[in-house]
């Protein structure tokens, strides 16, 4: 079945790259940027697939989304062939063979072996208990509109996972269809990287810079092991807004203003944590425009520009509005306590934040040189590190009379954009290493520009190569991780990989190795499906079950769930009573030990045991290795 998997992704990439073709050409804009071609690859990918989710998201208001119903919808995109703009910049984007010099091979055949490493199933826990169960809920119900399952997981936005549904109803709980989906989006990032410096620099530098991004532990294994999902989408969108806005202050181009727009307008609908980061981006670009009210009128004055921008703030706003539908709040689980929605209240609200939530901001700020390199991303240290001596830099440049003003310029605004993407980051969630890796692709920017600069203006280092054979020395370190098999977080082993390419290795074969306890609970499930017809499922954590394997019933649990109300947590009997208010008769707890069969608990005995959560912790959800005030509540 591998093989009819691989030929499902690569039609639904011809219709992604078809779809941001067509785009284009009602854009109607060319420029030196689209000369580059593997940028202009990039950024065809990312447009065809905001339009694609947009699609079904839309489709998904009907009760028809399910079945081939959705590859027949995505498959409309073939359309734009018909379109003679988008025959001609398809001719644009083939007019000519491709040519690699000794950069660009590198950077294929390291593209080539983080592909073979990705072959595997989308097994991270994340995506079982997350990415994967709310794209399943959508086709199971026909529609994005339902009100039936009580977990707060399924309010999220989640662009990025939307296309899983098409793997979905073509080959049931395998997940290799999705994780090549979250492979395509590592691929966009790594493009746009690669591309635009590359662009700006050479293909040297853009091999360092993309090298920068791939050989991270956290990207260049997204949900293939137990413990990481990183969203690439959030990765390119970030990238791809920033690098853009640059462009059109430099040149003044509302062409590439409008795609700066529409990029950072996916943000917010791929992670909605990420909030912060669109505001503080957004407020920054609309500052540091030079002509803002130039280039604004002219996108206002031509509609194949203000449609497309209109079309993409609708796509983000769906997902208010789809939990305004089902929860009668929009930002649905944010802000639920002061509306008392499903039994949340302010206090409720107070405790979660505290537990889960991001920092204020003077403790951002008192940590942020630590908050730099304690995730572990190496382009971040070197940023951090060149902005504590940026007056340095400055006085010295200054002082051997090197000093230019608009690279200085470009310099600040880099470093500036990577304090924002992290200060936002921090303010916004609780502290996880992953969530650092959202903004690695402007980091990889900004570290290489400044290391460049630095040995340019600094040191007065005359030949371009030495200053990319550093950068490739540095970007190279971590490079080890490409071996890294198995651990404890079930890292593939080559052996794996390549018995997936070969059709000998699919998910149901790994299952056992990732969630040991499925099995024990879909056996007593069906055992016992006269006490199932009326259970919930315990979803507190420590989750050790996939809910995407599982069949589908409501979800109780402390962080979770609201099924039972927050000020009930205070007794046995209010718990109980929450619980069969909703009609459900057992919660169905599946352990963390060696048990042989699930456990069928009836809402007393579960109040006994929830009754003992800790409703107002010390310490943090996520601690790590943190300093302790920054994991402690105050509670």
């Amino acid at each position: 079945m591998n093989y009819l998997i691989f030929l499902a992704f690569g039609y639904y990439l011809i219709l992604a790259f078809t779809a941001g073709v067509g785009i284009f050409a009602i854009l109607d804009k060319r420029d030196k940027l689209m000369q580059q071609r593997s940028l202009f690859l990039g950024e065809v990918l990312l447009l065809g697939n905001v339009l694609i989710v947009g699609e079904m998201v839309t489709f998904s208001f009907t009760h028809l989304y399910h079945g081939l119903n959705l590859w027949l919808l995505v498959s409309l995109n073939l359309l734009f062939l018909f379109l003679p703009k988008t025959r001609a910049y398809l001719k644009f984007f083939f007019n000519k063979f491709f040519t690699f010099g000794p950069g660009s091979i590198i950077f294929v055949v390291f593209l080539a072996l983080f592909t073979f490493r990705n072959c595997f199933p989308l097994m991270d826990n994340d995506s079982h208990s997350t990415y994967l169960w709310m794209p399943k809920l959508w086709v199971q119900h026909g529609t994005s509109i339902f009100k039936d399952v009580i977990d707060v997981r399924a309010h999220f936005p989640h662009l990025e996972s939307v296309p899983y549904a098409l793997g979905m109803v073509l080959f049931g709980q395998d997940t290799l269809f999705q994780s090549l989906i979250n492979l395509m989006w590592r691929w966009i990032a790594l493009l746009l990287v690669f591309g635009y410096v590359s662009y700006r620099f050479n293909t040297f530098y853009g091999l360092a810079a993309a090298l920068f991004v791939m050989l991270n532990d956290h990207f260049f294994y997204s949900g293939i092991n137990y413990s990481v999902l990183l969203n690439g989408a959030v990765i390119a969108f970030i990238f791809g807004a920033v690098y853009n806005f640059w462009e059109s202050r430099v040149h003044g181009d509302p062409f590439r203003f409008m795609l700066a727009i529409i990029f950072l307008s996916q943000v917010f609908a791929t992670k909605g944590l990420l909030v912060f980061v669109v505001v503080f981006l957004m407020g920054f670009m609309l500052l540091f425009q030079k002509d803002l009210l130039r280039q604004t009128r002219e996108i206002l004055s031509r509609k194949n520009w203000l449609i497309p921008i209109m079309v993409a703030v609708y796509f983000t706003l769906f997902w208010l509005i789809r939990n305004y539908c089902v929860t009668g709040l929009a930002t649905f689980p944010l802000m639920a306590g002061k509306f008392y929605i499903h039994g949340w209240t302010p206090e409720s609200d107070r405790v979660r934040w505290a537990a889960m939530g991001g920092l204020k901001f003077p403790m951002a700020l008192k940590y942020l040189t630590y908050l730099f390199i304690w995730p572990g991303v190496n382009a971040a240290k070197i940023v951090i590190v060149t902005i504590i001596f940026l007056p340095l830099i400055m006085l010295w440049t200054t002082i051997k009379n090197r000093f230019d003003k608009e690279a200085f310029l470009e310099l600040c605004f880099w470093l500036g954009v990577s304090l924002l993407i992290v200060i936002g980051i921090v303010m916004t969630g609780h502290q996880d290493p992953r969530y650092y890796r959202y903004g690695i692709g402007v980091f990889a920017f900004a570290a290489v520009y400044a290391v460049r600069f630095i040995l340019l203006y600094g040191l007065k280092v005359k030949y371009a190569w030495a200053a990319a054979g550093m950068l490739l020395l540095m970007s190279l370190a971590p490079m080890k991780i490409i071996f890294r098999q198995g651990t404890g977080d079930h890292f593939p082993s080559f052996v794996e990989n390549g018995a997936v390419l070969l059709d000998k290795l699919h998910t149901e074969d790994v299952m056992d190795k990732f969630y040991p306890r499925n099995a024990v609970a879909l056996k007593s499930y069906h055992e016992h499906w006269d006490k199932a017809a009326t259970a919930a499922w315990s979803v507190t954590p420590p989750v050790l079950t996939s809910n995407f394997m599982l069949p589908e019933r409501p979800h109780v649990g402390f962080w979770y769930s609201p099924m039972v109300r927050w000020d009930s947590y205070s007794s046995e009997a209010l718990i109980a009573q929450d619980i069969r208010n909703q009609g459900i008769d057992w919660i169905m707890d599946a352990g963390t030990g060696a048990e042989t069969a699930i456990r069928f608990l009836t809402p007393e005995a579960y109040a006994k045991e929830a009754i003992k959560f800790d409703r107002y912790p010390k310490h943090t959800f996520f601690q790590y290795e943190l300093p302790e005030e920054l994991k402690t509540t105050g509670l």
